[in-house]
C-alpha cells in the first residue's frame, strides 16, 4: 500500500489479517497459517512432533508451534544412564534367558546366556597378559 504525501512516495506492507509464528511460505504476501514450518519440516495443523531436542514435544496450532518439555519418571536405581538419542535416563539392565536383571543383581543361569541380538551363546573369555620375555622362555 503506497501513498503520496508532500511529493514523497511512502509504501508499507499491507497488514495481514492472521499472524502466526511459524508460517509456511506461500505465493501470497501474507503467511499461510494452516501448517507450520519448524526446523526445516512442514507439520500440519494439530500435528504433534519431536524436534531436534528429543526432550521436547511440539504441536502445530494454526501456524504457530508450541513446545513443552518431557517429564521423565524418576529411575529406581542409583546410577541411571541416558542413552544417545533418548531424553529420559533409564536403569541399566542385563538380559539372560529372556529375563531382565538390574545392574549389580546376581543369578544362577539355567543354561548358557545368549549374546544380545543373537542366538549364539555367550562365552567367557579370559585375557592373559604375557611379556615377550615370558613367551620366549
Amino acid at each position: 500500500l503506497c501513498s503520496c504525501l508532500n511529493e514523497e512516495v511512502s509504501c508499507q506492507k499491507r497488514p495481514c489479517p492472521v499472524q502466526c509464528s511459524h508460517p509456511v511460505r506461500s505465493e501470497s504476501c501474507c503467511p499461510v497459517c494452516d501448517s507450520c514450518l519448524f526446523e526445516g519440516g512442514v507439520h500440519p495443523h494439530g500435528a504433534t512432533f519431536t524436534p531436534s531436542d528429543t526432550c521436547q514435544r511440539c504441536t502445530c496450532i494454526r501456524g504457530s508451534v508450541s513446545c513443552t518439555s518431557l517429564v521423565c519418571p524418576k529411575p529406581a536405581c542409583s546410577k541411571p544412564l541416558t542413552k544417545p538419542g533418548q531424553c529420559c535416563p533409564e536403569c541399566p539392565v542385563c538380559v539372560s534367558e529372556q529375563q531382565e536383571y538390574r545392574d549389580g543383581q546376581t543369578w544362577t543361569p539355567s543354561s548358557k546366556p545368549l549374546c544380545p541380538g543373537s542366538a549364539a551363546p555367550c562365552v567367557q573369555v579370559k585375557a592373559y597378559s604375557h611379556t615377550l620375555d615370558s613367551i620366549r622362555h
